[in-house]
Formats: structure tokens, sequence, C-alpha cells
């Protein structure tokens, strides 16, 4: 049987999450069906997510977006009943491995060593099963639900684990978004114009950089792609908050994030700019009512914290600080390190696809983090958040120190899924009007929005090929990417 706790949607809006508690679950067929009653003024999507504690939400078995029609009042959802403890068992055969290696180094044993290999072993056997799955059915069509807009060259600040911000031009980052061609700003007009062309297609328009805020035109913009039913986010590093804050309120933005990368001192020290924590702060605290009206129609905001060898011991203190704020929700992203030796490999193998190093910075060195510290950190740092009801998520979802040791420590080794759906689902314009997938991504020739439209670009040849490539292999320096995550 199942519980209920918002049975009602609350007004205003445009999500809404309702939590299910189910027990005593008996399956008599290899699967469940889940009937659901609703009621929505409009055709809706709704995901289905399973609650594995504090690992974090799973998708619930092989179930996706389910269409919910305005027309209707009911729908059946199969549900395999192996997806309900899929991803526990997981868990606990990691965690027999770390207890295993923890007795080894305590009483070295070659039966405790054999243990390990032959659990290893069946570890490596479940990921190729798991690949066996994902590349199963004919493979991904690919459908252009999102876009990311890189709108300008300006920043104004000197981030340490930012390509852009330390001048490492070796980075695909840098490529793209700061470019030797004459137009440096994105041009309005054509923006909208290859969104309205697509606008039936097109769900979300993510603002990212290299700071949105600095572009006159983005209110302008934005409001006019609200129109067009496009959700649209910004993300922000603040730095022009006080000024743009209210006009994108105006313009009817549901989604602000801000980069926020630690409790003040830290955040001021990796961002290159004094009291820049405080004044975001402060901007936040003056417009408090304005912001309060926009969330009772919905607005979301959140900030985006860059985890890094610099704040990765001060989350808790973060949390603290950010209490009591109109801050709503805390984003956290493990950064996409490339080594030089892992750039200089690939693209020696993949001469078409070539890569530059990222995140060089010297006191980005991932082997100056701790795995079992930076666990506990996070892990102390969501609990805090829930005392307050925060939501905290951390993408990639790393599950235990294990974990977090192979991303920091062993770079060839895959932490997340074993295929890049990217050029399946999204694209990034910058500020010259070029298409690439992502600014951290292989900076190959796509076309330009100043001569195609956003659907000839995104089924272009060269990302058809590019298409076929990645779905062979996982590439080393896409292991650590947040988009596969």
């Amino acid at each position: 049987y199942g519980k209920s706790i918002h049975p009602i949607a609350p007004s205003g809006g445009e999500r809404q999450n309702t939590y299910i508690y189910f027990t005593n679950i008996r399956c008599e067929k290899d699967y469940f069906t889940l009937k659901i009653n609703y009621k929505v003024l409009e055709d809706t999507k709704l995901f289905i997510f399973k609650n594995c504690s504090e690992i974090g939400y799973y998708p619930l078995g092989y179930v996706n977006g389910i269409y919910l029609s305005k027309n209707s009042h009911m729908v059946e959802v199969k549900i395999p009943f192996c997806a309900i403890a899929t991803h526990v068992s997981e868990v606990y055969h990691r965690y027999h491995i770390q207890l295993l290696e923890e007795l080894n180094n305590l009483i070295p044993s070659f039966k405790v060593s054999y243990l390990i290999d032959k659990f290893r072993k069946y570890e490596d056997t479940f990921k190729e099963i798991k690949k066996m799955k994902l590349y199963s059915g004919g493979g991904t069509y690919p459908k252009l639900a999102s876009l990311s807009i890189s709108v300008n060259e300006q920043c104004g600040l000197y981030c340490k684990m930012c390509d852009l911000g330390i001048k490492n031009k070796e980075s695909s980052m840098y490529r793209f978004m700061k470019n030797d061609h004459f137009q440096k700003e994105l041009d309005a007009e054509v923006l909208l114009k290859r969104c309205k062309e697509l606008k039936e297609k097109l769900e979300v328009v993510q603002f990212i950089g290299t700071e949105p805020t600095l572009y006159k035109k983005l209110p302008e913009v934005i409001k006019e792609m609200v129109s067009m039913g496009i959700r649209v986010t910004v993300t922000t590093n603040g730095i022009n908050l006080k000024n743009m804050l209210i006009p994108l309120l105006d313009a009817g933005l549901m989604e602000l994030y801000i980069s926020i990368d630690g409790p003040s001192e830290v955040h001021n020290n990796i961002r290159g700019k004094e009291r820049l924590f405080q004044d975001i702060m402060g901007v936040l605290e003056e417009n408090k009512e304005a912001i309060k009206r926009a969330k009772e129609k919905g607005f979301q905001l959140g900030i985006g914290v860059a985890i890094t060898p610099m704040n990765y011991e001060h989350l808790t203190r973060l949390v603290e600080e950010i209490k009591g704020t109109p801050i709503q929700s805390i984003w956290c992203t493990h950064m996409n390190y490339i080594s030089p030796h892992i750039a200089e490999k690939h693209s020696i193998l993949h001469p078409h696809y070539p890569i530059g190093a990222s995140c060089t910075h010297e006191e980005m060195n991932p082997l100056l983090i701790n795995p079992y510290k930076m666990y506990r950190s996070i892990k102390d740092a969501k609990e805090q958040a829930e005392k307050y009801r925060i939501p905290f998520v951390c993408v990639p979802l790393l599950e235990d120190y294990i974990d977090y040791k192979a991303f920091y420590h062993q770079p060839k080794v895959s932490v997340g899924t074993l295929r890049c759906d990217a050029p399946f689902r999204t694209m990034q314009i910058n500020s010259n009007g070029s298409a690439c997938i992502m600014s951290r991504c292989y900076p190959f020739e796509i076309g330009n929005i100043y001569e195609h439209s956003l659907e000839e670009l995104f089924y272009s040849n060269a990302m058809v090929e590019f298409r076929v490539e990645v779905e062979k292999e996982l590439w080393d320096p896409c292991k650590r990417c947040c988009a596969i995550m």
C-alpha cells in the first residue's frame, strides 16, 4: 500500500514533488503495476524516482518520462520488481569490497586478496551487463531538448578552477568561449529567430556564460523565450546581480543559480574578488520581498558549487552561512579533470577530436584531495542542509569514498554511466554563433546559427559522425564530465 504525502498539487509553480512510501510489497509476476489517478490542466510529463537513502534518487527501473494527458485521469505504469533493489545490491557489493580492503590493510592475507579479486571480477562483469543494456535497442534517437547559451566573452572574474580564469588557451572551454571572430556578443534577434523555429521541441534554454548578466539584452531575450513556452535558467557569478536581479524577475525568469563555492573567505579567494560573497548576500537581502513574490509564482533560487581541493572541507560552513537567506537549493559539481597526459594520448588516438588539458591550476591538483575526508564532508553538509530543508545535490553521484578515490586519483576509471548522452539531447551556442556539444567538449566544427538553423546543426553530418564515434566507447577525457553523470 502507499501513503501519499502531497495528494493535492500546491498552487503556482511548474513542478511538484509527490512522495509515496510503500511497505510490504509482494509481487507474483516480474513486475508490478502502478495505477496513478491524476488531474492536470495541461499535458504534463511525470518522472518517477526511487529514494536510495544517502545515495540519492535514481530513476525507478526502466521508467522514464510518463505522459499525462489533460484529457485523461488515469495511467498505468509497469515497473520491474527487480528495479526496486538494483542499486541497493550494488551498494552492498561495493561495501563488501571496501570492508575487505580495510581488513587486508590491517591483516594482509592471501585469502582476503583472493576474495577482493573475485568481487572486483564480478563488478567488472556487472558493468559489462549494464553496458549491454545501455546499448541494446539500436541506440538513442537524437532529440534537441535543451540548449546552452554563452552570450558574450565577458566575465569579470579570474576563478582558479576555470580554464578561462587561468587563461588555459589549450582547453576546449577557452577555444569555444574566447573566440577570434569579430562577433564578441551574440545577436539577440538571430538567437530568438532560431529558438522560434524550434520552440515546440525545445524544452530548456540555459544561459551559462561567460557571464550572462553582463549581456544587456538578457531580460529582453528571456521575456521573449518565456512567451514561447521555453523554460529558461540563468547561471551567474553574481558580479552584476545588483543591476540584473529585478529585470530578470520582471522578465519572467523562473530559475536562477548563483555560483558560490564556499563560505565568504573561501569563495572570495577562489573567485579572485574581495567581498564578492558579501555583495551577493547583500543583494539577496535587499530584494528578499521581490524574490518572495517571485517564489509565489514558482521562481527557484539555487547556488552552484564547484567542488575543488580549495573548498571541499568547508561545505558545512557554507550551509550555515546561507541558511535563512532566500536560497532554496545547493547544487554541487565535481570538476572535469583532464590531465595533460590523458589529453595528449587521446588526441593521438583520435586526431579528428583532439582535446586539451583542463583544470590545470596548481591548487586544482586532484591528488590534493583526501577521498575519505571529501566523502565525510559532503555527507555532513548534506545532513546539515536537510535540517534546514535545503536540497543538497552532487553531480556526479559518488556513493562512498571508493568512488571519490576513483574519481580524483584514478582518472581512467569510469565513474558514472558508460556512455555519453549529451550529443543526443543538447548543444551549446557560443558568443560568435558557433555550435558545440558543450564548452568542455571536443572542439570540432559543427556550424553557426548565423548560417544554419538549430535543427540543421543538430542533425548535421558532423554531429552524426561524432555520435557514431562516442557510441563505440567512453573516451578517457569524458570519464569526469558531468554530462555523462
